[in-house]
């Protein structure tokens, strides 16, 4: 116990979104390695709502989460702010705006949301209904390269516009 107190050996158990660990983890964990060798990591990824089942009861023993939390018992530290962005496909209305778009004019365009259990979904849907609208349905989707074709309108596009 005290060898894991001072980080000199043991095992750390880190809970990541797949997204969030594909784009962090890769600049961290080496970095880790490098100063604490003697620590074996294990790295389990899952849905935001799971990953806060595990890290509550201890089976994980951080994770890389989106808030909000539904867990109340968990604490949490903010460790990077990222933007959230509309993407639309050429030719849509909105590809040529160089401004940022208000949700409200989203209102009637078709949204994807990921499945049931990643935070990036309720923040899509808190950020509908902040604008003042609830959407009756949203399109599902887990996230794949061959997915990207034949999507709707707000998937596809490599334009990026600040909501």
């Amino acid at each position: 116990m005290d060898d894991m107190a001072l980080m000199r050996r043991g095992r750390l158990v880190v809970g990541s979104l797949p997204i969030t660990g594909s784009q962090i983890l890769p600049l961290v964990l080496p970095v880790f390695g490098g100063q604490y060798p003697q620590i074996e990591i294990t790295l389990i990824e899952d849905t935001s709502s799971r990953l806060e089942q595990l890290t509550a009861s201890g089976e994980t023993d951080l994770s890389l989460l989106t808030l909000p939390l539904q867990e109340p018992s968990l604490a949490w530290e903010p460790l990077i702010e990222e933007e959230i962005c509309l993407a639309v496909p050429p030719g849509h209305p909105l590809a040529g705006r160089t401004s940022p778009v208000p949700m409200r004019e989203l209102a009637e365009e078709p949204f994807i949301v990921l499945k049931k259990g990643q935070g990036f979904r309720q923040i899509t849907y808190n950020l509908c209904e902040q604008a003042g609208f609830r959407r009756a349905s949203y399109l599902r989707a887990a996230i794949s390269k061959r997915s990207s074709r034949s999507s709707p309108a707000a998937w596809a596009s490599p334009s990026c516009r600040k909501c």
